[in-house]
């Protein structure tokens, strides 16, 4: 239940912290003041009062009590891990774009369009250079017709 508390103190002072690192440090400084100032029998509620009263007016004071270029890197940080969040949402749009984009030009389906044709020379006395120049105007005229029809 103590420990609780100390969480949800720590999280309600959160919105006045700049990042992560600067709530880590926070929750230090809070674990170490219950360590110092309260015993199981007060609850956390003396603890509270002695660091500020609320969660947020303890943090603003646990901020003004570091040095400024400390509190300059925890903002630094807290802007780098913003970026880092902003990219990643907008490569996870981006795929998602591409993704609708590839479904909207196929109409969902991707379909590959093998065709073997045969033909049978086996009754003629054709050479192999006119059984392939024979296939290459039967090929040309299918595809014409076919081209034709659609």
């Amino acid at each position: 239940m103590f420990e609780q508390k100390q969480k949800r103190f720590v999280r309600q002072a959160a919105s006045a912290l700049p990042g992560a690192e600067a709530r880590d440090a926070f929750a230090r400084y809070v674990a170490g003041a219950v360590r110092d100032l309260s015993s199981p029998e007060d609850g956390f509620a003396p603890v509270a009062e002695q660091l500020g009263g609320t969660a947020e007016q303890a943090a603003r004071d646990f901020l003004d009590s570091q040095p400024p270029e400390v509190v300059e890197r925890w903002r630094q940080s807290a802007r780098r891990a913003n970026r880092r969040c902003w990219i990643a949402v907008g490569v996870v749009i981006a795929v998602l774009a591409a993704i609708v984009a590839f479904y909207v030009a196929t109409k969902g389906v991707l379909i590959v369009n093998t065709e073997t044709t045969y033909y049978d020379f086996s009754g003629t006395d054709l050479t192999a250079e006119e059984q392939l120049e024979l296939v290459m105007k039967l090929n040309e005229e299918k595809h014409a017709a076919d081209s034709a029809a659609s």
